[in-house]
């Protein structure tokens, strides 16, 4: 799995590329030292959570790209991991694509019998009804500030 990572790297403008498992576990990873471990099974629990709320919305999402002044990452998904690459923007898209579509193959078929890098489970993401629930205020304590003078058009107003 480690030569797979690797060989991604061939491709110019590629920083480096991770594999989590479908539980968002990392179990193996190409990135450069800047980016520590203990960052991976937050990165795990957002993925998963970002993929299902589109699921939610929309057909299954198979992959999907965030472009950051700079840089981008393209997360890839199959039935048994995600595969994270982070890039300069200069990449050759159409390359990386076509690399990832060989790599995803191989990783695939590893990914199952791979024991994770981290002893740490991923947190299972909130369910929807636990992101909707919305804690009600409290009467006294958020009564609204009596209002004040206010600024509009160059004037002063109540």
């Amino acid at each position: 799995m480690q030569q797979v990572l690797t060989a991604l790297k061939d491709i110019p403008g590629v920083v480096g590329s991770f594999v989590l498992n479908d539980k968002g576990v990392l179990v193996s990873r190409e990135m450069p030292a800047i980016y520590p471990d203990n960052i991976y099974p937050e990165m795990g629990r957002r993925l998963i959570g970002v993929y299902e709320a589109i699921a939610l919305q929309m057909a299954s999402l198979g992959d999907f790209l965030l472009k950051f002044d700079g840089h981008w990452f393209l997360c890839r998904r199959t039935t048994q991991c995600f595969l994270g690459i982070l890039t300069t923007e200069s990449v050759n898209y159409p390359a990386l694509k076509m690399a990832t579509n060989v790599a995803l193959k191989q990783l695939d078929a590893q990914v199952s019998s791979m024991t994770p890098i981290l002893a740490e489970k991923a947190v299972e993401p909130a369910s929807v009804e636990e992101m909707a629930v919305v804690p009600e205020p409290e009467a006294a304590a958020t009564a609204a500030p009596s209002k004040g003078k206010r600024f509009w058009r160059g004037s002063w107003i109540d």
